[in-house]
């Protein structure tokens, strides 16, 4: 008797971003392959194993070089899409399609459905950025309009209202039906709620995979702590690293803690190159904080453990956080979690350690570094229900069931 081999195809924009969903898709990887499912990849840039294994690792890197392709396509809309999925090769070439970057990119065919497409979002961006047709939006998903028979050409020196307009037309089109027929996954209640909010779809929670072993074992019962506060975020304007600076500051002001280490993935191709990075580093200046705060990119797993292992306190910048990987990252080490009072991260971390602004952070940051050693362990012990192991075993009980139905 033939055994029939099932293959996946595994959707994601850009896995060089090397932020907290590209680790989720790497999670996505192994656990298709632990379950002997072949899978090749779909993405706009192929990736850049050096980068990868700089930010996960070796080990967590290595699935990528599993996949038995890579089809790197042009646009979320590019006709290479439908070339993929052709009514003639679609079940012979996959059994399911999982789109790990559901949040921003409306990756969709004809043939998918509730019984062979997992979408994982873990907020319902693209529906904003349609929305207020953001421009920027448009070069994230690589659609550009066509004009004069030009393509892949700057929107602003050739675009018309009408292209624009039919462009996001399309993408909406597109995201819609992606997410009615998906099974649609979401990281927290709070985003689950802004899904059916936006969308009237009702997503499945799965907290995502967190790398919790290598941060407990190597950081929590460190003797080496001490009073700093790790910041860790990608450097981009919409996680609000400017919000630390000004923490900092009052920080400093009042003789609390004994500096601020704030780091982060920043790669040329970033559709922010360096701007932000450089407003913040004028910001440190002005505000007279050279010596408070140290501002470091595109570090290694190894430097972000180490720097755990010395620090005391989490701060996390940005209100509204679908879930927050970081945070739990931080915790599983033993640092106490310091976060806005609005995100999917107020789901895990305790009420105490909520603030609503910037004073109230620095206050809770103060007494905070005070925490014994009973509650950091406590603190860790909480986040390890967010296992890569668990996240694993229940993403395929998914699977299974998407293939039983």
């Amino acid at each position: 008797m033939t055994v029939t081999t099932l293959k996946a195809n595994i959707v994601h924009r850009d896995l060089n971003i090397c932020g907290g969903g590209e680790r989720l898709s790497l999670t996505v990887m192994q656990a298709i392959y632990e379950m002997g499912i072949e899978f090749e990849i779909t993405t706009f840039e192929k990736p850049n194993m050096l980068r990868l294994e700089n930010s996960y690792g070796k080990e967590a890197a290595s699935v990528v070089q599993k996949a038995r392709n890579i089809n790197v396509i042009s646009s979320a809309l590019s006709e290479q899409v439908d070339q993929i999925y052709t009514e003639a090769n679609y079940r012979k070439r996959y059994d399911i399609t999982i789109n790990t970057h559901g949040d921003a990119l409306p990756y969709y065919n004809c043939h998918f459905s509730k019984n062979n497409s997992l979408t994982q979002c873990h907020f319902p961006t693209a529906k904003y950025h349609i929305d207020s047709q953001d421009e920027q939006y448009l070069k994230e998903t690589r659609v550009l309009p066509i004009h004069n028979g030009a393509k892949n050409t700057d929107i602003t020196a050739t675009g018309s209202i009408t292209n624009k307009t039919i462009c996001f037309q399309r993408l909406k089109n597109s995201y819609l039906n992606l997410m009615r027929n998906s099974v649609v996954l979401t990281n927290s209640e709070f985003s689950k709620k802004a899904i059916l909010q936006e969308l009237e779809i009702e997503a499945l929670v799965l907290s995502p995979p967190v790398e919790i072993e290598p941060f407990r074992n190597k950081a929590l019962l460190s003797d080496q702590k001490d009073n700093i506060v790790l910041v860790l975020a990608r450097v981009v304007p919409y996680k609000k690293i400017e919000n630390a600076i000004a923490v900092a500051k009052i920080l400093k002001e009042n003789n609390i803690a004994k500096g601020m280490k704030i780091m982060g993935n920043l790669y040329d191709d970033d559709f922010v190159v360096g701007d932000y990075y450089y407003t913040l580093i004028e910001m440190v200046k002005d505000y007279d904080l050279a010596d408070y705060i140290s501002i470091e990119i595109n570090v290694n797993i190894k430097k972000v453990i180490e720097v755990m292992r010395h620090s005391k306190v989490y701060l996390h910048t940005a209100p509204g956080e679908s879930f927050g990987i970081s945070t739990v990252q931080a915790m599983s080490a033993g640092l106490i979690p310091v976060v806005p009072d609005v995100g999917g991260h107020t789901e895990f971390v305790p009420r105490k350690y909520h603030f609503h602004n910037i004073e109230e952070a620095s206050e809770i940051i103060s007494y905070a570094m005070n925490t014994p050693l009973k509650e950091r362990i406590q603190i860790s012990n909480s986040v390890t229900k967010f296992s890569t192991s668990n996240y694993i075993r229940s993403f395929q009980q998914l699977v299974k069931n998407l293939r039983s139905a």
